[in-house]
């Protein structure tokens, strides 16, 4: 099967939206069975766990903005 360019940039659109609904449903399936999750909340990585209990880890750099459209190269 062939996709248009229009229809494959209709997909790319969609992966930010996709990929936000599958880590927020990763997390709450980790908290639901009983595992903690890290997350980074305030430049720092949190530990979570599922009683509601944080546990700041490690400090980190800032985060820094991406232009949408942006293209990366792999090399």
């Amino acid at each position: 099967m062939k996709l248009t360019e229009k229809e494959i940039q209709n997909l790319e659109e969609q992966f930010p939206y996709i990929a936000e609904a599958s880590a927020r449903q990763a997390y709450w399936e980790a908290l639901s069975s009983g595992s903690s999750v890290l997350v980074v909340e305030n430049e720092e990585v949190v530990e979570v766990f599922p009683n509601g209990r944080r546990v700041a880890i490690q400090k980190i750099e800032p985060r820094i903005s991406i232009k949408k459209g942006t293209k990366f190269e792999i090399k």
